[in-house]
């Protein structure tokens, strides 16, 4: 089962939070099942920025970007780990 731990700061709008939680449970779900996912995202002026780092077993992930807008902050970690994760389908059963 995953851990998820998210910090967050700066961030006041109790949308934006929940927009938050609910996407990184979704990528807990792709993520390997022994998986802890940490989250930060922090809110400087205008500017947010995020860390996302994914620790297993079998492997570590980590994301990290800087946004004007949350929701492209988002895409843009989950890009990069999407990415990531494919590249661990496809070795965790290679010998």
């Amino acid at each position: 089962m995953s851990e998820t731990k998210l910090q967050v700061l700066n961030i006041d709008c109790p949308n934006s939070l929940t927009q938050v939680k609910d996407w990184i449970e979704d990528l807990a779900d792709l993520c390997p099942s022994d998986a802890n996912l940490k989250l930060s995202v922090n809110r400087l002026g205008a500017k947010f920025s995020g860390l996302l780092v994914v620790a297993s077993l079998s492997t570590q992930m980590q994301a990290q970007a800087a946004s004007a807008n949350l929701e492209d902050l988002l895409w843009q970690l989950s890009h990069s780990l999407l990415k990531q994760i494919e590249i661990w389908r496809q070795q965790r059963f290679v010998s």
